[in-house]
């Protein structure tokens, strides 16, 4: 069983290649790291967000900046005009050096594989002092404004600028990110993980943010479908108003109802759900173009997709993600699947949002009860247990079996399993202590869904060493 760990440059920093090389060889029992080589995030690529994590060493304090952590090489970025060099992290122990020619070959040696973690998930609200083609490249909203600085979900600790997968420059320094690091390094592969966020439709009633993108790009890709884009942005804006009206405190029921009332603005406005199957075809078609561009570069690399977790449990968003799809533009596949975290994620992130935009004529309790039924999940006492509780290890064998037959021998699952995954500072959320019979079972839980891997996350600097030998004998049983 193939068994990894996503793990942030810092964590070399702190230990040193040694220690990590023996916690994650020798104690988690793990076949390989991966490392995160482009990543904005501090919960991806830096450290911990608790004050001391158990077995967990800290090095010199630094301002986390985060970017690319290998410097480019300009040969495989013609096909874009963002100035990429300008993208690589300011972060200070990190400025000058090459992570991958720093940790590659001795974790290599010593039987560990090394894939490149490509987070791009979007980069920060800075990002037009970095460069301001990569600036330009953000969506623009139903009324023609670029957007930027939004948090896609509640778990998101800085904003980021939304990024369209159509943009040409987007796309070609994603394609060259690709090309750079397979030419350059012999890597045993990548993990891409192109987005967290829901499309047009979600993004209105779930994050509450307003739906994308009408930027010249999607206008001529919709035009080419034969969708009417300025009808599809009055669709979208009424959408926007009817959450809007919804979750004002001068609420009145419409005289059908909230859920009625939605109906019937998509069938009064039929190119928002088209426009909603562009976007997220757009994102797959973004991913299969990072896939080719790894086959054509190198063939035999492994290349891992990672799907985050809204696609358990999101109406819209589950419905339109397909593993079988996906399995033609990926060798493995990462579900998210934080077994403890996904409780009260789903109550605060997802159920509450949808009872106070379109399931407002339902209580809370039975909104949750609803949502878990619909979605296949096991029925909580009320939402307050489930919060408390969490999913457990049923959840990641249903899932992980989900997709295990949706992808029909194609493509390999490697479930994404939360080990000490801590909330967002200042987010208000607590998540459950997991004990290490959780974890081991976790891991058994996945191999009875048919994982052929796991993938430990979200980051080894916040894992304790005990969780990490729990997972060493869980694999070894």
């Amino acid at each position: 069983m193939e068994s990894l760990v996503q793990i942030g440059p810092t964590s070399f920093l702190d230990e040193g290649v040694d220690r990590v090389i023996k916690v994650t060889r020798d104690d988690a029992r793990l076949s390989g790291l991966l490392l995160a080589v482009y990543s904005w995030s501090e919960a991806t690529a830096g450290r911990s967000y608790r004050p001391s994590v158990e077995g967990r060493v800290k090095g010199p304090d630094y301002e986390f900046a985060g970017g690319l952590y290998i410097p480019p090489d300009p040969r495989y970025y013609s096909d874009t005009r963002i100035k990429v060099a300008q993208l690589r992290t300011q972060d200070a122990p990190f400025k000058d050096v090459d992570i991958l020619e720093q940790v590659l070959k001795p974790c290599q040696a010593a039987g560990l594989k090394v894939y490149a973690a490509l987070w791009l998930l979007g980069e920060p609200d800075y990002a037009d002092k970095l460069d301001p083609v990569l600036h330009a490249g953000t969506e623009v909203d139903a009324w023609g404004q670029p957007v930027d600085k939004v948090f896609p979900h509640k778990w998101l600790v800085r904003p980021i600028i939304r990024h369209c997968f159509n943009n040409p420059d987007y796309r070609g320094f994603h394609r060259g990110l690709v090309e750079n690091l397979l030419r350059n390094y012999p890597l045993d592969g990548l993990m891409i993980a192109p987005h967290e966020r829901y499309g047009p439709v979600e993004t209105v009633l779930i994050s509450g943010t307003v739906p994308t993108c009408f930027c010249p790009n999607c206008v001529a890709k919709g035009k080419a479908r034969g969708i009417d884009a300025d009808a599809a942005a009055r669709g979208l804006q009424q959408l926007h108003e009817f959450a809007k009206q919804a979750r004002s405190e001068a609420y009145q029921r419409p005289l059908d109802g909230h859920f009625t009332s939605l109906l019937r603005l998509l069938l009064a406005n039929p190119e928002v759900l088209a426009w909603e199957k562009l976007w997220y075809e757009s994102a797959e078609e973004y991913v299969k173009d990072l896939y080719s561009m790894a086959k054509q570069t190198r063939p035999e690399a492994q290349v891992g997709l990672h799907v985050w977790q809204g696609a358990s449990w999101a109406l819209f968003h589950r419905a339109e993600v397909s593993y079988e799809r996906l399995a033609e533009c990926a060798d493995w596949i990462k579900p998210v699947l934080y077994d403890s975290p996904a409780g009260i994620r789903f109550v605060t992130t997802y159920a509450r949002p949808c009872h106070q935009t379109m399931l407002r004529d339902l209580d809370f309790e039975e909104v949750v009860r609803l949502l878990l039924r619909i979605t296949g999940q096991e029925p909580a006492a009320n939402s307050e247990a489930l919060a408390r509780i969490g999913f457990g290890p049923s959840y990641i064998e249903r899932e992980t079996a989900r997709a295990v037959a949706a992808v029909q021998g194609k493509a390999s699952i490697y479930p994404g399993l939360g080990i000490d995954v801590e909330p967002p500072p200042n987010s208000g959320l607590e998540y459950p202590e997991q004990s290490a019979e959780d974890i081991e079972a976790g891991v058994r839980a996945a191999r009875r869904g048919g994982a052929e891997g796991v993938a430990l996350s979200v980051n080894y600097s916040q894992m304790r060493d005990s969780s990490l030998r729990a997972v060493g004998r869980a694999l070894s049983s």
